[in-house]
């Protein structure tokens, strides 16, 4: 095989690969210091980066609908985040937790 084939995708997947995975984390975890520290619209903004970079990411999403709930009380924002989540994570723990946090933010959605 000639070296674009040797790890059977785009040569450059081996490089760029874990550098997005890294800067995707990165910007996902100041997403949580930036909501830790109260500061909401940093955080939402450090989200929408990493959802830009890879729109496939669950914790962007998971943590996106965290901050809008208990930050913003925006469940119609949080009931959209955590939907977007459960499509990429169609099963497990967080899965499982995810939906009872979707259900208290549509129960408090109704409620408005």
């Amino acid at each position: 095989p000639g070296v674009g084939n040797v790890f059977g995708a785009n040569p450059l997947t081996w490089l760029i690969g874990p550098l997005l995975n890294w800067t995707v984390n990165r910007s996902a975890a100041r997403a949580r210091v930036a909501g830790a520290q109260a500061d909401t619209q940093a955080a939402l903004a450090t989200f929408d980066k990493a959802l830009a970079i890879d729109p496939k990411y669950p914790p962007a999403y998971l943590y996106r609908g965290q901050v809008l709930f208990e930050q913003k009380q925006d469940y119609a924002g949080a009931v959209k985040a955590w939907e977007s989540f459960l499509k990429l994570v169609p099963n497990g723990e967080d899965h499982d937790r995810v939906v009872a946090m979707l259900q208290d933010a549509k129960s408090k959605q109704q409620a408005r």
